[in-house]
């Protein structure tokens, strides 16, 4: 079977893709290496000790939406209440000081309560996707393209008219630069990407209820580079205080053993 067309990658990005392209006729098949679709609007659920979880953002906090297409689509799921505004601004630390929202940076933050991740199921809806497949190569020969799992365990070699790729650049280009020019090359290789090493708490309780939902962190000394009261998305669904860490690019990138001490200490630092 030869698929119209392949998109590789359950993200944001593919399966908004996937969207519009089905609209217009074709068929399409997306392939996703993950057991979920969504990307990096990831959301983890934490099993808790009486046998329910939580869901915790550790990949995009949050979104805003400026481009008149986009808000169309914020506009449909805010009236089915896939999410909701949760922040206008965010408390900033620099030095050693924590700032209130300014107001020149403040407009309109969106959530979701069920997680970020809730994005992408809603996208997902009614789309052919095939999860835990890894893609491991791409040939193109004179017809159509092959796409080849990584291992035997993950299916056969799928077969497709045309290729669409939303994968990050570096796995993009790992799977495809033999057949971009080198200007088309050099332009994605100037994308530049930066490693996060994400951190999810919880607590049966806080002692203060924090005024802040989020703190970016400005401090160039800072391990940190942002820190989100999540639980706060959930509402009075949250059975758990839950606060997030994303490290800073520089912290990320070094090979080190992180101590759950030094974490608490930089959260107390923080906050």
């Amino acid at each position: 079977m030869i698929h119209d067309i392949v998109i590789i990658g359950a993200g944001l990005s593919g399966l908004s893709a996937a969207r519009h392209l089905v609209t217009k006729g074709p068929g399409v098949l997306i392939l996703e290496k993950s057991r979920g679709v969504s990307g990096r609007a990831a959301t983890r659920r934490v099993d808790l000790p009486d046998g329910t979880y939580q869901g915790v953002d550790h990949g995009a906090q949050f979104f805003t939406a400026r481009d008149p297409l986009f808000r169309k689509q914020l506009n449909e799921w805010l009236l089915r209440e896939i999410c909701f505004e949760w922040a206008t601004g965010f408390h900033t630390w620099g030095g050693s000081c924590l700032y209130p929202s300014e107001r020149q940076w403040e407009s309109p933050r969106y959530a979701c309560r069920q997680g970020m991740s809730a994005l992408g199921n809603d996208l997902a809806s009614g789309l052919r996707v095939e999860r835990n497949f890894h893609v491991g190569s791409v040939v193109k020969n004179r017809e159509h393209w092959i796409i080849y799992p990584r291992d035997s365990d993950s299916g056969n070699p799928i077969h497709a008219r045309a290729l669409f790729c939303s994968a990050p650049v570096p796995q993009s280009l790992e799977l495809l630069g033999k057949y971009l020019s080198e200007e088309q090359r050099w332009n994605l290789g100037r994308i530049a990407y930066g490693r996060c090493l994400a951190v999810m708490t919880l607590f049966d309780g806080m002692p203060i209820t924090p005024d802040w939902k989020g703190i970016q962190v400005r401090d160039p000394g800072s391990i940190l580079s942002w820190i989100a009261w999540d639980s706060s998305k959930r509402g009075q669904k949250s059975p758990r205080e839950s606060i997030v860490l994303h490290a800073s690019p520089k912290f990320s990138a070094q090979e080190r053993i992180i101590t759950i001490e030094g974490k608490e200490r930089a959260l107390h630092e923080m906050i």
